[in-house]
C-alpha cells in the first residue's frame, strides 16, 4: 500500500521545521553579536565623554602643551575607535537583518506545509470515515435482507 500523501508531507514538514529552528539559533546568535557590539560602543563612548573630562576640575591653563597634545591624540583614537565599532554595530545589525529574514521565510514555509499537511490528514480522515460508514451499510443492508426459504 503507498504511504498516504499527510505522512510524506509530515516528513517535508519535519525538515522545514528543523530549518527554522536552525535559522531561529543562527538569529539569536545574530542578536547576541549585535548586542555585544553595541554595548562595546557604549563602553568606548563613555570611556571617551570620562576622559574628556580633565581630573581634579583642573582647566586647560594648568595643564602643559605636552599634556594638552596627548590628551588630543588620545582623544582621537579613541573618536577612531568609536568610528570602526559604530562600523561594526552597522554591519551587526545587517546581519542580523539579514538572520531575521531567513528566519521569517522558514516560519511561513513551515507554517504552510504544516497547515497542508493538516489538511491533506483531514481529508484522509474523512474518506476513511465515509469507507467504514459504507462498509457498515452495506452489513447492515445484508443483516435487514429478509432470507427466502429454501
Amino acid at each position: 500500500m503507498n504511504t498516504p500523501r499527510s505522512q510524506r508531507l509530515q516528513r517535508v514538514a519535519d525538515i522545514a521545521g528543523k530549518r527554522t529552528d536552525e535559522a531561529a539559533t543562527a538569529l539569536a546568535e545574530r542578536l547576541r553579536n549585535l548586542d555585544a557590539a553595541r554595548r562595546r560602543l557604549q563602553e568606548l563612548q563613555q570611556f571617551r565623554r570620562d576622559y574628556q573630562v580633565l581630573p581634579d576640575g583642573r582647566r586647560d591653563s594648568g595643564t602643559s602643551v605636552s599634556e594638552l597634545l596627548n590628551r588630543q591624540s588620545f582623544i582621537a583614537r579613541i573618536d577612531t575607535a568609536i568610528a570602526q565599532q559604530q562600523c561594526e554595530v552597522a554591519e551587526r545589525t545587517r546581519q542580523f537583518a539579514q538572520a531575521r529574514t531567513a528566519w521569517l521565510a522558514s516560519r511561513c514555509r513551515s507554517a504552510a506545509l504544516d497547515t497542508v499537511t493538516q489538511r491533506y490528514r483531514s481529508r484522509e480522515q474523512a474518506s476513511l470515515e465515509r469507507a467504514e460508514q459504507a462498509a457498515i451499510d452495506d452489513r447492515m443492508q445484508y443483516r435487514k435482507a429478509p432470507r427466502r426459504p429454501s
